[in-house]
């Protein structure tokens, strides 16, 4: 016999015949091997989608059906044409062709489409090519150049592939599959000598069949007969054994658990099933099946039993598919998929199950979950708007972003989103997003404006930070509302400006009250000399109300530089507003309407000050409408909280609101009209609203102001609000009073040295001067030797260069604990002359001071002292 049959065959075996036979059993078999391999290369390319190229999938898959084609043509062409006993070799020939065409491309798998990121279809790789690698062995046994060449090249390309993971489970893998090719090449060599076999012992009886013909032909037609049911019977036998041995091979090389139930008994169970369950297979067999429910899952229970309750009934297909839990023998949870086909088993129905553990998977899936929920919850939840940007287009925005830009759709778009941002910022929003898409570094930070539904702009800031989003590049935003923060170091970098001119401001306005004390205590004392019919006290006074609104301009720069606790105290703002407005609006052509709560709550506060803050804001309004109309002014009661995005803290404030109809103030000025000497006024002096400004910000308070062109300005002033009981009013300046007694004046300049004496001369005292404090010390001293000591003692406050008045009462007391001393100073913004007697000092006296001043002060100091024998 040619190598085809594997070696000689029986004597007088027709070699012709034998091989047309084996390749009509190759034809009869290799068709459906030929079909099913399509249907498991079909299964594979979609399991595999996702986890390897597509296009590698897609080019493997159309040469393999086009292998298949082949096949079919072949097969074709074989069952149509009558094949003559010589050519059976050459369609063998070309089947064994068409399989190692297959075999290659199937060999091919494990280089070109092998999962590496999955073991899981690694896995199922392996067990799809196994299984083709059964079928093919199985449809072509008859012949061993078309099944083994297939097998080999199949199994060893797997086996390298899996080895040269090095890896212990894929080493595993490699060495099962190593052992599973062994015994298929094995069962196969079985399959085609039983084959060979069966077609010899068919042509025996063929042969005994002629020669009984021959001897017996009365028995012809009964031999004929019984030839041909012993046929049947071999052939029925062969293939149930090759059914059951192929069942078997395959069912314990399975990686699935594999059971046969029959009349609630198992009749076989594979070596998978107690991996996988965790049962001894001997046991269960020892058992009954419907034993296990008890060991199902509580909450499962009722949905197996409906499942196979609904089976038995007929109400479901043959074939059911689900998974349920299973408790295993130590007590731990196992999920399991349950495969159920109906069958028949030795002539009897019966039900073939297959199931494989989800567990691993089942908890991979519940963690994801956890995972995308906990995502899910920090990113709604966030204080910050997340938006995720890609190719220009958003593809995520959280519920943030719809509150920080109202009038962003529910599924924002980038269109949507630019129609909120600012038209001037959305070009550069633009592109900042190309350059960093093209790599460009770029600071991660960016301010930009949006416009709500009522007009009103918001700055928000945009942290980015690129990102990879289904594998293509991203880049994700942050976004916060920092309007409030941006007021804040608004109003803070406009604080500390503030407080640098003040400090300019003080020092100017110490010098210039020297110099005023100097003129307008000359002016002052030049009056008294002359008669009221003389023409030089007509001009004296003219100078003296010079020299009076000099010092009105002094104290405006001085509320740069001074605090208002020196003269603060619990007072009803009411009346300061109302005061204010009486007197602003005289003579004026605009009408005043005015509010004011009887309930409005008192504060600590400079009355005479606040008074100053609302006339300054009447006049601008008054300013602002030359032809008239309506300024109203109202004081309402206001709990501030940090909602509300003011720079001031939380708690009971006063709110004062000045609104005109007036012209209105330019967008481009209103950052700058609390900047001093800034004015748009052609005679203003630009301290009116700085000075404002100033005041309320020492009240640790805050002003804003909106305003519109053509449409008029209001301005909030916010003052801290505090409970308790108003104190009565100050008492009238007191009268000029003339006394006695010696009186030390220390001061560095000259012309207030000679002013002050003068006045301290006209009211009865004797007068001593000293240039700094040191000086002042030895004068006392001396006197103190003498027992002539001074009744008071008049004190500057700054000496530059020498001692001042602060350091000089230290002494003072050291020498005499009783010292009389006054405080005196044009520099308000020592804390001194707040709180003089915590200094040591019992009055305080501020330059440029009058006769009236100096006589009231004097007067108040040496109330208690003894005409006789002085202070002692």
């Amino acid at each position: 016999m040619p190598c085809l049959l594997g070696g000689n065959t029986e004597p007088g075996m027709k070699t012709a015949h034998f091989q047309l036979a084996l390749t009509q059993q190759l034809y009869a078999q290799g068709i459906a091997g030929v079909r099913g391999s399509l249907v498991a290369a079909a299964v594979l390319t979609l399991t595999l989608r996702g986890q390897v190229s597509n296009l590698a999938l897609v080019l493997w898959f159309a040469c393999y059906a086009l292998a298949c084609a082949w096949g079919e043509i072949l097969f074709y062409r074989f069952l149509r044409s009558s094949i003559p006993e010589n050519e059976a070799r050459i369609w063998g020939r070309r089947f064994t062709a068409n399989a190692f065409v297959g075999g290659l491309l199937w060999a091919s798998t494990p280089l070109i489409l092998f999962p590496q990121g999955s073991l899981v279809h690694q896995a199922l790789l392996a067990f799809v090519i196994g299984g083709v690698s059964v079928g093919i062995a199985m449809s072509h046994c008859a012949y061993r150049e078309a099944h083994l060449p297939f097998i080999l090249m199949v199994f060893l390309t797997l086996i390298i592939r899996f080895w040269s993971e090095h890896d212990s489970m894929h080493l595993t893998m490699g060495f099962l599959l190593a052992v599973f090719l062994v015994y298929l090449v094995a069962a196969a060599a079985r399959m085609r000598t039983a084959l060979i076999h069966s077609l010899a012992l068919g042509f025996e009886n063929r042969e005994l069949v002629a020669n009984l013909r021959s001897e017996k032909n009365g028995m012809a037609a009964l031999n004929e007969k019984l030839a041909s049911e012993i046929a049947d019977h071999a052939k029925a036998a062969a293939a149930l054994r090759e059914s059951e041995e192929k069942f078997r091979l395959i069912s314990e090389q399975s990686l699935m658990g594999i059971a046969v139930i029959q009349d609630d008994r198992f009749r076989y169970l594979n070596r998978a099933t107690k991996e996988l369950s965790g049962y001894d297979p001997e046991e269960l067999m020892k058992c009954e099946a419907s034993e296990l429910i008890g060991r199902l899952h509580p909450d499962d229970r009722e949905f197996v039993l409906d499942q196979a309750r609904m089976k038995q009934a007929g109400e479901s297909d043959t074939a059911t598919k689900y998974a349920f839990r299973i408790f295993s023998p130590t007590g731990d949870v196992k999920w399991l998929l349950l495969y159920s086909r109906s069958i028949e088993f030795r002539g009897r129905p019966a039900d073939l199950v297959s199931f494989i553990d989800l567990t691993e998977r089942v908890l991979f899936e519940q963690a994801l979950k956890e995972s995308e929920e906990k995502y899910r919850l920090l990113v709604d939840n966030a204080n910050e708007g997340i938006v995720l940007l890609q190719n220009c287009e958003i593809i995520f925005a959280n519920p943030k972003v719809r509150e920080l830009i109202e009038g962003v759709e529910e599924r924002p778009t980038l269109e949507s989103f630019l129609e909120c941002v600012h038209p001037d910022d959305r070009e550069i929003l633009v592109q900042r997003y190309h350059r960093r898409a093209e790599g460009e570094p770029l600071q991660s930070r960016h301010l930009f404006r949006v416009v709500d539904k009522k007009g009103d702009v918001r700055w928000i800031e945009s942290n980015a930070a690129a990102a990879t989003w289904d594998s293509k590049p991203a880049f994700f935003y942050f976004l916060s509302d920092v309007t409030a923060r941006l007021q804040m170091e608004d109003e803070r970098l406009k604080a500390q400006k503030m407080e640098t001119i003040g400090v300019l401001a003080g020092g100017i306005a110490h010098d210039f009250n020297n110099i005023l004390t100097a003129i307008h205590g000359n002016i002052s004392m030049a009056s008294m000399d002359v008669t009221a019919q003389d023409n030089v006290r007509d001009r004296l006074a003219k100078a003296e109300a010079a020299c009076l609104r000099a010092e009105s301009l002094t104290r405006q720069l001085l509320t740069f530089s001074r605090g208002s606790s020196s003269s603060k105290r619990l007072c009803n703002v009411a009346d300061a507003v109302r005061e204010a407005c009486r007197f602003a609006l005289r003579g004026s052509k605009a009408a005043l309407e005015l509010s004011i709560p009887k309930d409005l709550w008192p504060a600590e506060a400079d009355e005479g000050q606040i008074n100053q803050v609302v006339h300054n804001l009447i006049i601008n309004a008054d300013q602002a409408m030359p032809y008239g109309g309506a300024v109203r002014v109202s004081a309402t009661n206001l709990n501030v909280t940090g909602e509300m995005g003011l720079p001031i803290e939380s708690g009971p404030y006063l709110r004062i609101d000045v609104h005109d109809r007036g012209v209105g103030i330019p967008e481009e000025d209103l950052p700058r009209i609390f900047d001093p000497y800034f004015t748009t006024k052609p005679k203003g002096t630009g301290l009116g609203l700085a000075s404002s400004y100033s005041i309320v910000r020492n009240h640790h308070g805050v002003m804003t102001v909106e305003s519109e062109p053509e449409a008029g300005t209001a301005f909030q002033v916010y003052l801290p609000a505090s409970p308790g009981e108003i104190l009565p009013p100050r008492e009238a300046d007191h009268y000029l009073r003339k006394s006695d007694g010696r009186v030390l004046v220390m001061d560095d300049e000259t012309d207030v040295r000679e002013v002050a004496g003068k006045m301290l001369s006209y009211l009865g005292f004797k007068v001593t001067f000293a240039q700094d404090g040191g000086q002042a010390l030895d004068l006392y001293k001396l006197a103190m030797s003498r027992s002539e000591p001074y009744d008071a003692v008049i004190l500057d406050l700054t000496v530059p260069g020498g001692m001042g008045g602060s350091q000089a009462v230290v002494k003072l007391r050291e020498v005499d604990p009783a010292v009389r001393a006054i405080v005196a100073s044009g520099f308000a913004t020592n804390p001194v002359l707040s709180n003089f007697q915590a200094h040591g000092f019992l009055g305080a006296i501020t330059k440029p001071f009058t006769l009236q001043s100096m006589s009231r002060t004097l007067t108040k100091v040496l109330a208690g002292r003894d005409p006789k024998t002085g202070p002692r």
